[in-house]
This record gives C-alpha cells, sequence and structure tokens, in this order.
C-alpha cells in the first residue's frame, strides 16, 4: 500500500485523532497499530490509547463468538 493510501486509511480508521499534533501512531512487534494519544497525560477525559471502529467491531464480534460458544457447551 502507498504512503498517501496507508495515511488515508489511518486517518479514516481513527477518525481526527489521526491527524492530532497530540496523537502518535504506534505499531506492536505484532503488527497491530495503535493511536496513542498524549493528552491524556494533562487530561483525564481523554483515553490513553484509541481503538478503530473496525477493530472494536472485530473484537464485539469475537465475543459474541466465544459468548455463544460457551453458552452451548454449559447447556451440554
Amino acid at each position: 500500500m502507498s504512503d498517501a493510501r496507508q495515511q488515508t486509511h489511518n486517518s479514516l480508521a481513527a477518525g481526527l485523532c489521526a491527524d492530532c499534533l497530540h496523537s502518535r501512531r504506534i505499531e506492536s512487534a505484532h503488527g497491530s497499530v495503535f493511536i496513542l494519544c498524549n493528552l491524556y497525560l494533562t487530561d483525564p477525559r481523554y483515553p490513553k490509547y484509541l481503538v478503530s471502529r473496525a477493530l472494536l467491531r472485530r473484537l464485539q464480534k469475537e465475543v459474541l463468538t466465544l459468548i455463544r460458544r460457551l453458552t452451548i457447551l454449559i447447556s451440554i
């Protein structure tokens, strides 16, 4: 993916925070990408890490799948 296209993708995933001067892009050793908000240091209203909507939806689906599996196991 080109740099310009990656920047557009990151901006869409993180919303306004991707372009904020207080944000910093963090990439883990496993390739996961997070946006770190430095405003959390001085203002408790801001979260330390921001989660993209796409990641949040994926995590919600995974949790629902696990709940369904556990429900089936419990009913056996």
